[in-house]
């Protein structure tokens, strides 16, 4: 919308909400479930929430095959018009038993949480039959809720046609009533919000909690903790990224770009190096006389193991990787003490530096900051 024509709209829509007669409010619900399907594919991949709504075809009045959008529901609750579709901005909205609450905008204090209530009524139109016993109301958390508000003179030309009025957009079928002025960029500011939770149902209604965008309960920040001397990164995943090239995923790590370490200038490989102590295995008694391998291979259960052998296994798509103490027999798996010391880092400079030596290091923690003495007050 251009801003000269959303600065006409909003003078008019001040100009009916301060006169002494204006035209009745009409509250108009949409519910988006484009962020509660599992597919954009439209025969694959719905919730069954989505494809119930799929199968109902209810064909619009007033248009040229209009067909249902089951992506977007689209309801009022205006008593008057409990038999009429309302269309506004070229969308049909259909009559529901909803009501809401508590959309109310305080300046200091919580976030509001509004409420809204689905009444199951048998007079409902044909779409309401889904909502009584054939969804699972647990998928609609996550749908986004929009209040739309308007007042009636500017709804759509196409809500006032004559009973067997067509869509053509002829004078004699196009009854608009006296001081009306349709004009669909006339609204006042959305309210937008997120099904959050079922607060409560039984057998004749259901209601749902909502919650906004920007209300993040029980989120800390900031979300990144400042800590001096511990590195908050995953050692071998993302912002770590001491790993072998070949076993970097850009999904997991960010990047399949190695960066330099202290025993490959290249990055290509990132051999087991330390314990968690920082006690560099090349510097450790036992393995005095007995070279460490740089070629490791996942951990298989039928297979034994020579001393100074490194294997990894995988968890949650990051690799943890041990070396053989000893010759290790078939079926026993790390992090069995008795045959394998993991590669771990300490989460310290000192670590970082015993794996990136003079090369740049992607310690995590802030190095400079410390606790500040503010003296005697």
């Amino acid at each position: 919308m251009a801003t000269q024509t959303a600065k006409n709209a909003a003078l008019k829509v001040n100009k009916e909400f301060f006169s002494l007669e204006p035209s009745s409010i009409i509250s108009l619900f949409e519910v988006d479930l484009t962020n509660i399907s599992l597919s954009n594919d439209p025969d694959n991949g719905l919730s069954q929430f989505i494809i119930n709504l799929k199968n109902v075809q209810l064909v619009l009045a007033n248009s040229s095959g209009g067909i249902f959008n089951y992506k977007t529901i689209r309801l009022h609750n205006n008593l008057k018009l409990n038999t009429n579709v309302i269309y506004w901005k070229g969308n049909a909205y259909f009559p529901a038993p909803i009501s809401t609450q508590g959309f109310e905008v305080a300046s200091k204090g919580l976030f509001p949480k509004p409420r809204v209530e689905i009444s199951f009524s048998e007079e409902a139109l044909d779409i309401y039959s889904l909502f009584k016993g054939t969804i699972d109301f647990g998928e609609l958390i996550g749908a986004k809720f929009t209040r739309i508000r308007t007042f009636a003179k500017f709804l759509d030309r196409q809500n006032f046609y004559q009973q067997d009025g067509s869509s053509a957009l002829s004078t004699d079928k196009l009854v608009i009533p006296e001081g009306f002025e349709p004009d669909p960029n006339c609204e006042f500011p959305r309210d937008i919000y997120y099904f959050d939770r079922k607060s409560s149902e039984n057998k004749n209604s259901i209601q749902f909690e909502l919650s906004s965008a920007i209300d993040l309960d029980r989120v800390k920040l900031p979300k990144r903790r400042v800590l001096s001397y511990i590195c908050p990164w995953q050692y071998r995943g993302e912002g770590c990224l001491y790993e072998y090239q070949t076993k970097l995923n850009s999904d997991i790590h960010g990047t399949t770009v190695p960066i330099p370490n202290k025993k490959d200038p290249t990055g290509n490989t990132a051999p087991a190096c330390a314990t968690e102590d920082d006690q560099a295995f090349s510097e450790m008694s036992i393995f005095s006389n007995t070279t460490i391998s740089n070629n490791p291979s996942i951990w298989k259960l039928e297979q034994t193991y020579s001393k100074g052998a490194v294997v990894y296994i995988v968890k949650q798509n990051i690799n943890f990787y041990f070396i053989a103490k000893t010759d290790v027999p078939k079926n026993s798996p790390p992090p069995n003490g008795n045959f394998w010391i993991p590669d771990q880092c300490s989460k310290t400079i000192k670590g970082c530096k015993i794996r990136f030596g003079d090369n740049a290091l992607p310690f995590g923690g802030f190095y400079g900051v410390s606790n500040y003495n503010r003296g005697v007050m």
